[in-house]
């Protein structure tokens, strides 16, 4: 049964997506995962935090719960060095019912990768540009994944008032992009170009003049530009294991009054 399953993934990041999921066997696990050396998170958070994932069973389009890994773990293919995402101690139904109604920033995921890792793993920290397979053990479902961790975009920006102009060299590893600029006056999107303008809002708050580009394997720019996709990066189930990596920068020249006429120009 085909069905479809409203889910924020990144919410503050994407916006809604809504996959095609088809759930008619509840032991089925979905699982996302976006492997990054920060967590790729909302542009109006303060700090960055782990990175996390979510597993869980997709019983209906309302209905998900929290799913428990008897092994959960990430191998860099270059020197075979280990990964492992430990486990919040959270059950039961995810709360609001849907997947769409708590994520934001990974605050409710029910697994992390932690800072440095331990019994001769690594952490979050030691997470390098390259590629990483998977290996998931859940309620008797194998799961395997590939993925490849891309190079930082390399920004170059120029401004003209309120207008702003970033460009980049394609990154290595990278098949798209996402790019928001958070005092544009339009959404952030996922894209292949390697170039981005966008026209500011006149604000005090030096926050608020953040511009976010992040790279995204080929896993993460096909499952998030196309909700037709079920499954990225994973030999079963559903969802996403994907590499992503994050540049940011803060604009720092004062910014001039926008008109409409500034903002029709790009």
């Amino acid at each position: 049964m085909r069905r479809v399953l409203a889910c924020c993934i990144l919410a503050a990041m994407w916006g809604c997506r809504a996959p095609v999921v088809d759930a008619a066997r509840r032991e089925d696990p979905f699982v996302y995962f976006l492997l990054s050396p920060v967590a790729v998170s909302s542009a109006r958070a303060a700090t960055d935090s782990a990175p996390w994932a979510l597993l869980a069973t997709v019983a209906t389009p309302a209905a998900a719960e929290y799913r428990v890994a008897e092994r959960f773990s990430i191998r860099r293919l270059s020197d075979d060095a280990r990964l492992i995402l430990r486990r919040r101690p959270m059950q039961g139904r995810i709360p609001g019912g849907a997947l769409s109604a708590f994520i934001a920033q990974g605050s409710n995921a029910n697994y992390f990768l932690p800072e440095r890792g331990d019994s001769g793993s690594l952490g979050w920290r030691s997470v390098l540009p390259g590629r990483y397979y998977l290996e998931l053990e859940t309620g008797g479902v194998s799961l395997r994944g590939m993925t490849t961790v891309p190079a930082p975009p390399v920004l170059t920006a120029s401004d003209s008032g309120a207008v702003h102009r970033v460009r980049w060299p394609k990154a290595s590893g990278a098949a798209g992009y996402f790019v928001d600029a958070q005092n544009d006056l339009r959404d952030g999107r996922v894209t292949t170009d390697t170039a981005f303008t966008w026209c500011e809002l006149t604000t005090d708050d030096p926050d608020i003049r953040l511009l976010r580009v992040v790279a995204l394997d080929s896993n993460a720019y096909r499952y998030l530009s196309d909700t037709l996709v079920t499954r990225a990066g994973l030999d079963a189930g559903f969802g996403l294991f994907g590499g992503a990596n994050e540049v940011r920068a803060t604009a720092t020249n004062p910014a001039a009054p926008a008109t409409p006429f500034d903002c029709t120009r790009i």
